[in-house]
């Protein structure tokens, strides 16, 4: 790797680092629980137990469609890749109980992680490497994006959001062509983006 490569992967270090201190640490000291967290963690759950995304009067919850079904569905997916939560041999001690909130918080800050990436990326297509640098630390430590520490469906739905929006820059060319930034090795085919966007 050269220096100029160099020096662009250490500027996207600086953002990704800040974010993961500040939504991956002390996952379980800050925010407190809410209660649309246990909503949503109990629909991974009936999910995860095979009883499906709909809560029914059959699975002993009374309730109607109320949300989108993708979020328990996708997290569902993610904490069973894990082994979530036979992994961890859950028991009625405290520490398993923080162990079982800890995991779902976990991935959303990885999630919150990827975004302050893809943010980064936004903003170096439509801008500069400069300014993608400001908007990605603005993003990482803006006290405004606690929300991307809880098991939310904004949290989880906000990667998919940025990825359909950097895509749909990739349909234009840049605005600069920044020195800093490595030369594209592929040419994706436009239909493909508007696609994938």
């Amino acid at each position: 790797m050269n220096s100029q490569g160099l020096k662009y992967t250490l500027i996207i270090l600086i953002p990704l680092v800040l974010s993961a201190y500040t939504h991956v640490w002390n996952l379980l000291g800050f925010p407190s629980f809410h209660i649309d967290e246990a909503h949503y963690m109990r629909r991974v759950m009936l999910v995860l137990a095979g009883m499906g995304p709909q809560e029914s009067a059959a699975n002993g919850y009374p309730r109607t469609y109320d949300h989108p079904y993708f979020g328990q569905l996708f997290m569902a997916g993610i904490l069973s890749l894990a082994g979530y939560p036979d992994s961890l041999n859950p028991g009625s001690d405290s520490y398993s109980i923080e162990m079982l909130h800890l995991i779902p918080r976990l991935v959303v800050g990885f999630l919150a992680v990827l975004d302050t990436f893809i943010l980064f990326k936004i903003v170096e297509r439509r801008y500069s490497v400069t300014l993608a640098l400001i908007a990605a630390i603005l993003f990482a430590v803006m006290p405004s994006t606690w929300m991307f520490r809880r098991v939310y469906l904004e949290a989880i739905l906000m990667p998919f959001l940025l990825s359909s929006i950097l895509l749909a820059l990739y349909l234009r060319s840049p605005i600069k062509n920044n020195s800093l930034r490595p030369k594209p090795k592929y040419n994706i085919n436009k239909y493909a983006l508007i696609s994938l966007s």
